[in-house]
């Protein structure tokens, strides 16, 4: 029985015991935590070696516009365009006037490069600047005389088109025509020189869809249609120059030298009258006549009566007074000019006749002299009685 109560009085000891150390350590803990904590300060940082960045934002917003103005320049001076053109795409948000301002002074600084041939400056700042900005009249058209400097003449042409595309001043936009006018031409010389007609096809037939009615590009493209070889197209072409009033010598020429192409060679049928040969020609559809061939005479000869039975619509023109030798002696003749005389499509045109009285000529109504034969490739097959005509 004792020993139970020394048990008892050892367990509510301890229990004593143990709710006293809790009250006491909970005390410390409650005072501890309503003391103020000192405070923390942190390492000081330590100072970089490396450069600040200009576009970080605190520095963007301690900096004015006019100091990024100034920063810009540096850089552009420096040629570091990557910094610049960043410089100037923050400025250019702030105040288009401001950066307007910049970007007139940097081309102003670089046309004058690319007029020294400092050809890659002028392409690195223009690289740069169109990674950002698609597209500035400005900076297009110092690209635009970059590649004409270097004889880039279609990237150049390519470059006014957009200008074109994408102003909307009317003096720019004539300018630039102007320039693709000039540089079509330059790049048609060359390749005509190295007779790269299909490339001139190419070169031409997009710009006719923005100006389908210019003769110089008609002109052209009507060139590399007949060197290769696309007659009915060159005729066309021509024919086309025609109608907008372009009737030049040229056109009237490359006109002349695709009927002659299209005709290839050909055999017309001769008359023999002893020995000689008699040919049907013709003024017109309506005005035929037959002409004896005389390799010997220089000019082609009509006779008196042949000429006025022709009709009055043809109205040839008087050209002078010639002598003439005829079997009779020499006798002076008047020589008229016709608008053209064929044979078989065979045509010249502006042919001159001289007009006489031929009475002993019965089967004949006048001569074919070399005046006519001489623009063609020609032979006399006497075997099959044929005039062998090609163009020569």
């Amino acid at each position: 029985m004792q020993i139970k109560i020394k048990l008892l009085i050892l367990i509510l000891f301890l229990s004593l015991s143990l709710n006293l150390y809790f009250y006491l350590n909970v005390n410390d803990h409650t005072d501890s935590s309503n003391q103020i904590a000192p405070p923390i300060t942190p390492p000081l940082a330590k100072e970089s070696s490396v450069e600040h960045n200009p576009f970080s934002v605190s520095n963007e917003q301690s900096m004015s516009n006019d100091e990024l103005f100034q920063q810009a320049n540096q850089y552009f001076n420096k040629q570091e365009f990557d910094l610049a053109i960043e410089i100037y795409s923050d400025i250019l948000v702030q105040d288009d006037v401001l950066a307007d301002k910049l970007l007139s002074s940097w081309l102003h600084s670089l046309f004058r490069d690319l007029k020294n041939d400092e050809h890659k400056v002028v392409a690195e700042f223009t690289r740069y600047f169109f990674n950002d900005n698609a597209y500035h009249i400005g900076v297009l058209q110092l690209e635009a005389q970059r590649f004409s400097h270097l004889q880039q003449y279609q990237a150049a042409i390519k470059l006014y088109k957009e200008i074109i595309d994408n102003s909307f001043n009317i003096e720019i936009e004539q300018s630039s025509e102007n320039q693709i006018h000039l540089l079509a031409q330059k790049q048609y010389a060359i390749l005509s020189q190295q007779s790269l007609w299909n490339d001139v096809v190419e070169l031409i037939e997009p710009l006719l869809f923005d100006e389908p009615n210019y003769p110089p590009y008609l002109l052209m493209l009507s060139k590399a249609k007949i060197e290769l070889n696309q007659l009915t197209s060159a005729q066309e072409i021509l024919q086309q120059l025609n109608e907008f009033d372009q009737s030049s010598a040229q056109v009237e020429a490359l006109l002349q030298k695709v009927e002659d192409m299209m005709l290839g060679e050909s055999a017309v049928p001769l008359l023999k009258r002893g020995a000689h040969y008699i040919v049907k020609g013709q003024f017109d559809a309506q005005s035929p006549v037959n002409l004896m061939i005389d390799t010997g005479a220089s000019l082609s000869v009509l006779s008196q009566a042949a000429f006025d039975n022709l009709p009055s619509w043809l109205n040839p023109t008087f050209n002078r007074k010639v002598e003439m030798n005829t079997a009779g002696g020499v006798v002076t003749t008047s020589v008229y000019r016709f608008e053209q005389f064929q044979i078989s499509g065979y045509r010249v045109k502006s042919i001159e006749f001289a007009v006489m009285d031929l009475e002993s000529m019965d089967k004949a109504d006048g001569l074919l002299g070399m005046n006519f034969l001489k623009h063609f490739a020609f032979k006399i097959d006497q075997q099959n009685n044929l005039l062998i005509l090609a163009v020569n």
